[in-house]
């Protein structure tokens, strides 16, 4: 299985922002870099199903414009700066993202112990740290285990004694899935705690393998 992008073009009005004929992303981890305003963010919300484009993306043989709803039960992305509505609780999201990506109890209880996150999951996210958000949307994004993770700047806001639980998750993905983990990140990852990691660049509208 592979997420393949075939012809995939985004533009803001006039402005290009990436234009790639082909590109494969095989089963494992990738670290996507580019300057600031290259499009990394835009390049992960496109293959999140966020934003419209042309050409194809495709994961497992489903298309994500023809098999919208298959390709996206596979496909999770946790944003760089998460935001949610004030009144919600951290619970009532929890709840909500494991019913609809079907997310197995066992798993969610050991993602909310590991993170930290059943300390504040009651309390309204409105009251949250930026630090507690970003926990809390990265504890969202693996709800449901999913084949695809879209991880976008995941070490920001995060104190340096919790960085570690993120890479433990990332690990644990890719040794329990055949899957595809992309992550932006400003700050070095730990290559060790991500075995065969990969880079990509994105640059001059082009994404390649570096």
């Amino acid at each position: 299985m592979s997420l393949i992008l075939s012809n995939v073009e985004k533009s803001f009005g006039d402005h290009l922002i990436f234009e790639i004929d082909h590109f494969q992303f095989d089963p494992g981890a990738y670290w996507m870099l580019g300057t600031n305003g290259a499009g990394k963010t835009t390049l992960l919300k496109t293959i999140g199903g966020m934003l419209p484009f042309q050409g194809e993306v495709m994961w497992n043989n489903f298309s994500l414009k023809e098999n919208r709803r298959n390709y996206l039960r596979q496909v999770s992305y946790a944003p760089a700066e998460p935001l949610y509505p004030q009144f919600v609780s951290g619970r009532e999201l929890i709840n909500f993202y494991a019913e609809c990506r079907s997310g197995e109890a066992d798993h969610v209880k050991e993602l909310l112990s590991v993170s930290g996150v059943e300390k504040f999951a009651d309390g309204k996210t409105g009251t949250y740290s930026t630090g507690m958000l970003k926990k809390l949307s990265i504890v969202l994004a693996f709800i449901g285990r999913p084949s695809v993770l879209l991880l976008d700047e995941p070490l920001i806001t995060i104190d340096k004694g919790s960085v570690h639980f993120i890479y433990d998750l990332m690990h644990d993905f890719l040794n329990q899935q055949h899957g595809v983990l992309i992550f932006t990140s400003h700050q070095t990852p730990v290559e060790t705690d991500l075995p065969g990691l990969k880079k990509v660049n994105l640059m001059d509208e082009k994404l390649t393998e570096v």
